[in-house]
């Protein structure tokens, strides 16, 4: 399988996971130890990593199941110790039998190397309280304040009072608090002298640097849309600030009252003015009967004259002789006695009897051999009856598969040939193929020459079961009765010269 992207980088994760179990029959009582059996599952916190050589590619982590071994030691798939990471954020999940393990995350490193890998036993928490990652770094942003002192240290005893849950500190009282960040553990232990009291400049500072705008709010900000990079009507919302507005008519401009009110007997006469001026243009009344008509019409249909007819390759009525028209036949026409009996014809065996044909006009042509058939069957022998004898056929003759190069497997197509002569240019195997079915006889004639060794198939038989010495030329006849399984080889002679 091929290799990530060079561009990555990786660290390695070791731990070993033993239960304690209760104490069983030897000699001494405390629990003993027994290596965890389950698996150990490292999920990306981010999936996505994009590397840009040798080409821009998405590398997309997925999640790693990793095994325990028999002495409780982590094993990657591949069964190795240990396990090698894309460095970055991984949550780390047991499954162990018999036991549970909270789950807890890692950051696997480019230093996590084979001399210096991430232990699973040192980086999973103790247990208790933990910190998230934003606390933790608020918690140090506090502390590194802290440390400042006081007299303009701009933390005030309020301040740290509400941080610690308590109410007052007392000065020269010292009051520590730890925090368990997952890998350690950090001590805050502070006394109210380390303070600015409240009221004080440096309380004031503190008070108004907390009224600023953070870091990323400030980021936020450069990033905002100021209200003069909008266009002027996103602020005024008048409809003159805006652009690409329609031309309106003169219309617009003008009043309500200035026109008819939809009803009145202005509106209507205005309206049936337009109707007026159609019926003045035209000679009578388009009425129900002339629209019905015009729906009869085929579109785009032409006149039935003489020119459209004949363009459609049909004949006028006038142009049909009236024995046509009746189906008899023409006092003048040039169709033939013969053709003649044969229209009359009232039924198709009249038809057929008129043109004298047979049964074998009404007869499927799949119940006659096609010509390819009978072709083959005049070149084919007489079938011989069993028992028979053929006497006189003269010489036979027989196709001849000749292979002048055999290399060292060649397969003879029984089927097909009858004699095979096969040159061998090296030690050769060879094999019988598609013989007749069990219940009939086959048999072939194999000319071997070449000064090599030939191996025959194990189902041939010989006689005295020993197969004959080989020597170039020799000539060989194999007979099969049962489908190939068995062959019987006799060889005709050998060292032809």
């Amino acid at each position: 399988m091929a290799d990530l992207p060079a561009e990555l980088a990786y660290g390695k994760v070791v731990a070993r996971l033993i239960l304690a179990v209760a104490d069983t029959t030897d000699a001494g009582r405390l629990p003993n130890a027994q290596p965890a059996v389950g698996t150990v599952t490292f999920t990306p916190a981010n999936v996505i990593v994009k590397t840009a050589l040798p080409e821009p590619a998405t590398v997309v982590k997925k999640p790693i199941v990793c095994g325990i071994d028999a002495n409780g030691f982590l094993i990657d798939p591949e069964l190795a110790l240990g396990v090698w990471l894309v460095v970055g954020v991984y949550d780390v999940s047991y499954r162990i039998t018999d036991a549970s393990v909270p789950s807890h995350s890692i950051e696997v490193l480019v230093g996590n190397d084979d001399s210096a890998p991430i232990d699973l036993t040192t980086a999973m928490p103790p247990g208790g309280p933990i910190l998230s990652a934003s606390e933790y770094a608020e918690l140090d942003a506090r502390l590194t304040v802290v440390e400042g002192g006081g007299g303009g240290g701009g933390v005030t005893l309020e301040q740290v009072q509400d941080d610690l849950g308590v109410t007052s500190l007392v000065a020269g009282v010292s009051l520590t608090k730890t925090y368990d960040d997952g890998a350690g553990t950090i001590t805050l232990d502070v006394d109210a002298a380390d303070f600015d009291p409240a009221g004080s400049a440096a309380a004031a500072e503190a008070a108004a640097i907390a009224a600023s705008a953070t870091t990323a709010q400030g980021a936020l900000a450069d990033t905002a849309t100021q209200p003069g990079d909008l266009a002027t009507v996103a602020t005024s919302g008048a409809y003159v600030d805006l652009s690409g507005t329609p031309t309106l008519g003169t219309a617009a401009a003008a009043a309500t009252g200035d026109f008819d009110p939809v009803g009145s007997a202005d509106a209507a006469e205005a309206a049936s003015q337009p109707l007026d001026a159609v019926l003045t243009a035209t000679t009578a009344s388009f009425t129900t009967a002339d629209e019905t008509k015009l729906d009869g019409i085929e579109e785009l249909a032409d006149v039935t004259d003489t020119a459209n007819v004949t363009a459609a390759g049909a004949l006028m009525d006038s142009e049909v002789d009236a024995d046509i028209k009746t189906l008899s036949l023409p006092a003048a026409t040039t169709i033939s006695t013969f053709g003649a009996s044969l229209i009359d014809d009232a039924a198709a065996s009249n038809a057929r009897t008129t043109l004298g044909l047979g049964t074998a006009a009404t007869t499927a042509s799949t119940a006659y051999a096609t010509a390819a058939q009978g072709t083959l069957a005049d070149a084919a022998l007489p079938r011989v009856a069993g028992g028979a004898s053929v006497e006189n056929i003269g010489a036979i003759e027989e196709n001849v598969n000749t292979v002048a190069a055999t290399g060292a497997a060649e397969t003879l197509d029984i089927s097909t040939f009858g004699v095979h002569d096969c040159t061998m240019d090296e030690a050769c195997t060879f094999t019988f193929s598609n013989p007749a079915p069990s219940g009939k006889a086959s048999s072939f004639v194999l000319i071997l020459r070449g000064a090599f060794t030939p191996t025959l198939p194990a189902s041939v038989d010989w006689s005295g079961g020993t197969a004959p010495t080989y020597a170039t030329p020799s000539v060989y006849v194999f007979t099969t009765v049962d489908g190939g399984t068995t062959w019987v080889g006799a060889q005709s002679g050998s060292a032809f010269s």
